[in-house]
C-alpha cells in the first residue's frame, strides 16, 4: 500500500474498530509470534514507516491517529533523545484486551520515521504505565545530532 492509497482510505469518514485492533494486535498476533512478538513487531514498525514516509512531527501525530495507535505527543527533547506520549482512546482499548498490551510495532514506527527525518539512526523503547494507560515512547538518536525541532518541523 502506498501514500496514495492511504490519503484515500483516511478520507473516508469510517474509524478503526477498536475490536478489530484488538483482536489483531493483542490476540491474533502474539498468539501466531509467540515469543517473538515483541522483535518482529518493532522491526514491522519500522518496514511501515519506510512505506509510508512522513515529512514532519504533524504528519506522524495524524498517522498515529488515523491507524488507531494513539494520540502521540511530544513531552520531552534533548540533544540525543525524543519522549512521547501516547495516550487516548485506543491505547485504553488495549489495555481492556490485554493486561500487557505490547506497543513495539508503534515504537519501531516512530524510531524509522525520525531515522528518516534526521538521516540518524535512532532506536526506540516504550515504557507503560498501566494506572494512567499512557505510554511512554523514547527515540534515541546517534550521537552528534542536534534535535532542534527545526530539524523535524
Amino acid at each position: 500500500m502506498n501514500n496514495d492509497i492511504y490519503k484515500q482510505l483516511v478520507a473516508s469518514p469510517s474509524q478503526p474498530s477498536p475490536f478489530a485492533l484488538s483482536v489483531l494486535r493483542d490476540s491474533l498476533i502474539p498468539d501466531i509470534l509467540q515469543e517473538d512478538t515483541a522483535s518482529i513487531l518493532y522491526w514491522a514498525g519500522k518496514n511501515l514507516a519506510r512505506q509510508y514516509s512522513l515529512s514532519n512531527m504533524d504528519d506522524i501525530i495524524i498517522f498515529f491517529l488515523n491507524a488507531g495507535f494513539g494520540e502521540l505527543t511530544l513531552t520531552k527533547q534533548t540533544n540525543h533523545q525524543l519522549s512521547w506520549n501516547l495516550a487516548g482512546s485506543f491505547v485504553d482499548n488495549r489495555f481492556l484486551a490485554s493486561k500487557t498490551p505490547d506497543f513495539n510495532l508503534e515504537a519501531g514506527f516512530l524510531a524509522q520515521q525520525l531515522e528518516q527525518m534526521l538521516e540518524k539512526v535512532a532506536e526506540a523503547n516504550f515504557v507503560i504505565n498501566k494506572r494512567k494507560h499512557i505510554i511512554t515512547i523514547n527515540v534515541q538518536v546517534e550521537a552528534k545530532t542536534d534535535l532542534a525541532i527545526s530539524n523535524l518541523a
